[in-house]
């Protein structure tokens, strides 16, 4: 086993004190505990009162602003330490996430991002989990990949990848315009820099963002959204990856919507996905072209 290296955890937040405090509890209950805790705080209300560590620095940067975007990059730019670690402010941790997440790290080669397991809590009942995780074993993926493979809500770095692959997109992800997909825009830039991201399945987080009804809904809305976005983004006439990615996406949500039973609500969720893609695609291109036409 290697010695952990001091470890910056970044924590970005908005009006979620309950679940916030939760969150950084559990990293502070572990078996390997970091070296500090950023937590970015963009609440309008009232900030939360966080946990004390008696060995770990936690320190809160209020930002005025919003988007996750913009808080990670000011929580990584904040971070003292050269081993960065994300997680999202609705998260419990196991035990041994840290150690696990951050030896897979210092095992992997130079320019390598590590993410872990995100799970839904053992006591879920109602509701959905979002972005969860379902691979149980190891795997690397480098290069053009069919999908994303990242995970802004559990994933370890070097600064100097942070570096070297440039900030999360500011336009993507909550509280932006295009609500999602700011880390597949990430792991995406990092696989075209020549980096790697590798999946460790032992390193496990629950998520408690449970949603239901209409806000399911929304959900589905703010990624499909997102996701059309990053793919406008990357998208090009002379090289058709990512136009593939688009189309086999859009096709596949649309299959699902005419092969669902009328009126099954799993039916209506692809649907609202789908009509998000096109609208973010869209809405992408809007803006590109205002912004062209402004600098004539």
């Amino acid at each position: 086993m290697l010695a952990l290296p001091p470890v910056s955890i970044v924590i970005p937040t908005r009006d979620r004190p309950e679940l916030l405090g939760q969150t950084v509890q559990s990293v502070l209950d572990g078996d390997s505990l970091p070296a500090e805790i950023v937590v970015v705080d963009q609440s309008s209300g009232p900030r939360a009162a966080l946990p004390a560590g008696e060995s770990v620095e936690i320190r809160r940067l209020e930002l005025s602003s919003r988007g996750l975007s913009r808080a990670r990059n000011a929580g990584i730019a904040a971070a003292t330490h050269d081993v960065i670690v994300m997680i999202d402010d609705d998260v419990r941790v196991q035990p041994d996430w840290l150690r696990r997440l951050v030896d897979a790290l210092l095992a992997a080669p130079a320019g390598t991002v590590v993410t872990g397991t995100v799970a839904a809590p053992p006591t879920t009942t109602d509701g959905f989990v979002p972005s969860t995780t379902s691979r149980t074993e190891p795997e690397t993926f480098f290069g053009r990949q069919p999908g994303d493979f990242l995970f802004g809500g559990n994933m370890a770095m070097r600064r100097e990848v942070f570096d070297d692959v440039g900030p999360f997109d500011e336009r993507l992800g909550p509280g932006s315009t295009f609500a999602s997909a700011e880390d597949n825009d990430w792991g995406y830039r990092l696989l075209e820099a020549g980096c790697r991201i590798a999946f460790e399945p032992a390193a496990v987080l629950y998520h408690h963002g449970t949603r239901q009804g209409r806000a399911l809904f929304a959900l589905d809305w703010a990624y499909g959204r997102g996701q059309g976005a990053f793919y406008a983004k990357h998208m090009s006439l002379s090289d058709r990856h990512i136009l593939r990615r688009f189309c086999r996406d859009a096709a596949k949500r649309a299959r699902r919507v005419a092969r669902i039973v009328r009126g099954n609500r799993r039916r209506l969720r692809e649907g609202i996905y789908l009509a998000g893609l096109v609208s973010g695609a869209l809405g992408w291109w809007r803006r590109s072209a205002r912004r062209a036409f402004t600098r004539l």
